[in-house]
């Protein structure tokens, strides 16, 4: 007898009986499957499963006698994908995303939503997508009830706020994973290294941070890495662009209004953007990487030069630039790729970046 295994979960029975008997007419449809067994968790879980007129109402739409229960690890907090794939369900892994109304956390969300089931947090500027929870991050029992619900086999951190809230709200993720089962994909940033800035930097050099937020992301790493070991990844970004961005609006609003374009002449950068980003953290996530990651263009280019040249292929002329310079002769915040694990197709430079950008106009 070839029985199939419905996962779905509810929250209200008047929802249930609709959703049940769609996904349960779509089973009916391959008529080698002699038994439908359904299995539902979330706060009405129990309820459902035992409400006979449910089972009759789904039942009757499809002329077939199905079978409805409750998942057990609702109640006692056991990893539900764990328990699905013991059962022979096919579950996809759940995201979580905190940060995710931002431009790197909306990227990612939109990359991975049709291989995860993915989730987000946002602060005070949510969009249209359905799965978002509101986070606080002065109330830490916010992240904990948020944690409860989702329950994510991994949480992709690209958050901002108060550095010493960030660092308690990241502790209770990265034990809390430690304790369930997950992993915390971290991003960081070049400014761990804005402490020596004679030269781009890899992977394996030593951080050193000058700034207060190139030490506060510098803490974050260790910390979350005392907790998770091989489970933390950590991906430092450079100048992150996009469509949208706040950089590219910037550009164009300053462009538009004809006021002065200010850049650094000595100031040597590697960049990318949203998209190529959330497709790189994709790879890495699908082909189970770990360690550091430096997501970023293998070339740097001076701020003046990659501006002037966006700025000309963007299609404007006569845009002046205000030209300054850092102490020195060099100034270098670029964090440079040196891995080989990637992918070919992950090998950016600057001028795929300014490819990318051309067609914002």
């Amino acid at each position: 007898m070839e029985r199939l295994n419905i996962l779905w979960t509810t929250s209200d029975k008047d929802t249930a009986v609709n959703m049940l008997a769609m996904y349960a007419v779509n089973a009916k449809k391959k008529e080698w499957w002699d038994e439908i067994n359904i299995i539902i968790w979330g706060g009405s879980a129990k309820l459902v499963a035992e409400d006979t007129e449910v089972r009759e109402l789904v039942a009757g739409m499809i002329k077939r006698e199905i079978s409805i229960e409750a998942c057990k690890a609702c109640a006692d907090r056991y990893n539900v994908s764990d328990i699905m794939k013991e059962m022979g369900v096919d579950v996809m892994n759940r995201v979580l995303v905190l940060g995710a109304s931002g431009l790197v956390g909306k990227a990612l969300v939109e990359e991975l939503g049709s291989n995860y089931d993915v989730y987000g947090t946002y602060h005070s500027n949510g969009w249209s997508y359905e799965r978002l929870f509101r986070l606080d991050i002065n109330d830490m029992e916010s992240m904990k009830s948020i944690l409860d619900e989702v329950e994510p086999d991994m949480v992709i951190s690209c958050m901002r706020g108060d550095f010493e809230k960030q660092i308690n709200l990241h502790m209770a993720v990265a034990k809390y994973l430690k304790k369930n089962g997950g992993r915390l994909y971290y991003c960081s940033t070049a400014n761990v290294f804005d402490g020596d800035v004679s030269k781009p930097h890899h992977e394996d050099d030593e951080t050193e941070a000058e700034s207060v937020y190139g030490k506060f992301k510098i803490r974050c790493e260790k910390e979350l890495e005392k907790i998770l070991g091989n489970d933390l990844i950590i991906l430092r970004l450079p100048m992150i662009w996009g469509k949208e961005s706040p950089r590219m609006s910037k550009l164009l609003k300053d462009i538009g209004e004809k006021n002065e374009v200010e850049v650094y002449s000595n100031l040597y950068l590697n960049n990318n953007v949203d998209v190529i980003l959330s497709r790189q953290i994709h790879y890495i996530i699908e082909n189970d990487l770990d360690g550091i990651f430096h997501l970023g263009t293998e070339d740097v280019m001076t701020q003046h030069d990659f501006i002037r040249e966006l700025v000309d292929r963007l299609g404007f002329r006569g845009v002046e630039l205000k030209v300054s310079t850092l102490p020195g002769e060099k100034h270098f915040l670029a964090v440079l790729p040196s891995r080989r694990d990637m992918g070919e197709e992950f090998r950016i430079f600057n001028e795929d970046i300014i490819d990318c950008l051309s067609e914002c106009r």
